[in-house]
C-alpha cells in the first residue's frame, strides 16, 4: 500500500517558514523592511522583488495561499530534496494523489501538468498579476482586473508566450503611466 506523507516535506516546510515571517511581521507591529516599494527597487534593492513573494499582508492571504501550497506540494512529492525522483519514503510507496480546487483529482507530477496545461489561462492569470506587480511596483487594486484579463487574452494568441505577457506589461496603460516617486 502506497505511504501517505502526513505533510508534504517541501510544502510543509514553505508553510512553515511563510507563517513564521507572517507572525513576526504582526509581532513587529506589520510592514516589515522587506516589502516590495517601489522606489526601493528602483534604487537597486532588487531583493524586494522576491521577499515580497513570501510576504502576506493578512490572515486570509497567507491562508489562501498556503492552501494552493499545500494541494500542489502532493503532486510533487516523489522528488526529494535535491530534486532527485523517488518512489518510496523509509521503504513505503509514495502516495502523490491529491485533488486541486477545481475537483480535479492529481497523482503525481504529470497529473498536475496535464492539470496546468488543461487550463493555462488560470496559470498564466496568475504570473501576470505578479508580473504586474512587480512591474507598477504596488499591489493590484480592482482598476487592474480588466488589464490583467487583456494581457492574458494577448498573451493567449501568441500561445502563451513569456515573451508576450513581458511586453504586454512594457506596454499597458498601468506601466506606462506609472509614476515615480
Amino acid at each position: 500500500m502506497a505511504r501517505r506523507l502526513p505533510v508534504p516535506w517541501f510544502s510543509g516546510a514553505l508553510i512553515a517558514a511563510s507563517a513564521a515571517r507572517f507572525l513576526a511581521d504582526i509581532s513587529e507591529g506589520g510592514g516589515h523592511p522587506w516589502q516590495l516599494y517601489g522606489p526601493a527597487v528602483r534604487a537597486g534593492e532588487w531583493w524586494r522583488l522576491l521577499s515580497y513573494a513570501i510576504e502576506h499582508g493578512n490572515l486570509i492571504h497567507i491562508v489562501v495561499n498556503m492552501s494552493v501550497v499545500w494541494t500542489l506540494g502532493f503532486g510533487l512529492e516523489h522528488f526529494d530534496a535535491v530534486g532527485a525522483w523517488r518512489t518510496a519514503d523509509e521503504g513505503a510507496p509514495i502516495d502523490a494523489s491529491g485533488q486541486l480546487a477545481d475537483g480535479s483529482r492529481i497523482d503525481g507530477v504529470v497529473a498536475l501538468r496535464e492539470a496546468l496545461v488543461r487550463r493555462p489561462e488560470l496559470f498564466v492569470g496568475t504570473l501576470t498579476e505578479k508580473l504586474l506587480t512587480y512591474a507598477l511596483g504596488r499591489t493590484l487594486t480592482h482598476h487592474d482586473r480588466p488589464v490583467v484579463r487583456a494581457l492574458v487574452r494577448d498573451a493567449a494568441a501568441h500561445e502563451y508566450r513569456f515573451s508576450s505577457i513581458v511586453l504586454g506589461i512594457v506596454h499597458s496603460t498601468p506601466f506606462q503611466m506609472r509614476m515615480t516617486q
